[in-house]
């Protein structure tokens, strides 16, 4: 059973205005410390769905941008997002393959900067395709992933992912209006925007993400700290969460390997 992420992006990439694009480069400047690290950096996005973040690495100064994703209409939504925001010579190019494809990936350049958010753990194989992602990283290059948390519910999660799946529309759009409402609350009572995520994500968007977002896999940080440094990465910078969402996680590729 997999969730088709590309609709509920050419949904999204729809309402995208100027201060959507204005989080996600900040949200980039907070992942890597500064927005200064990805000037005249190759960049990387592996599932890159709307193409929001190859949008801001762009107006960080990054060039020589890939994205990629698994979904056709992700790759869609992505062109749409590049065609009305991106300068038409923009060193941005949008590829439609699987992190899980040796071929596809073998085709692609080594980046200074591979960033896959909230992606790998909805392949079926997350750590074969962290693996895979982080080999496409150049030496000395940055890689940085958002990997969903083990916590107490994530088995239940999962249940309730399954049942979103098997559902009708309505019993869907009920399950989404019931949780977007919920965040959405949640958000007004610690004084945040409602409807917006401090990415320049959409909280509804999101919510449907989260409930349909099959293949589901998690890990605890200790999981993913002892999985990179058997990758021979350096840690550099971490922001965990304590629920169910995403941490954050940014590891160096050595410039030399050891054998």
């Amino acid at each position: 059973m997999r969730f088709e992420f590309g609709e509920n992006w050419k949904a999204f990439v729809i309402g995208v205005g100027d201060d959507d694009v204005r989080d996600a480069e900040a949200s980039l400047e907070r992942l890597f410390g500064s927005g200064e690290v990805l000037r005249g950096k190759s960049f990387l996005d592996i599932g890159c769905g709307s193409g929001l973040f190859c949008l801001a690495a762009l107006r960080c100064g990054a060039s020589g941008i890939v994205g990629i994703d698994v979904d056709p209409k992700s790759v869609e939504a992505s062109r749409m997002l590049k065609q009305r925001f991106a300068p038409q010579n923009a060193d941005w190019n949008i590829r439609a393959g699987s992190v899980l494809d040796q071929d596809f990936l073998s085709s692609l350049p080594d980046c200074d900067i591979v960033y896959s958010w909230g992606v790998l753990h909805h392949t079926g194989r997350m750590w074969d395709a962290i693996a895979a992602a982080a080999g496409k990283t150049a030496p000395g290059g940055l890689f940085a992933i958002a990997i969903y948390n083990r916590v107490w519910n994530s088995a239940l999660w999962l249940k309730i992912k399954i049942l979103y799946n098997r559902s009708g529309t309505f019993a869907q759009k009920m399950m989404v209006a019931a949780l977007f409402s919920a965040r959405a609350c949640v958000r007004l009572l610690r004084l945040k925007h409602p409807f917006r995520e401090k990415r320049g994500m959409s909280v509804r968007r999101d919510a449907v993400d989260w409930l349909g977002g099959l293949p589901y896999e998690y890990a605890s940080p200790d999981e993913v700290r002892s999985f990179m440094a058997g990758l021979g990465f350096e840690p550099v910078s971490e922001n965990l969460t304590r629920r169910n969402g995403c941490s954050e996680f940014v590891y160096r590729r050595p410039t030399i390997q050891c054998a």
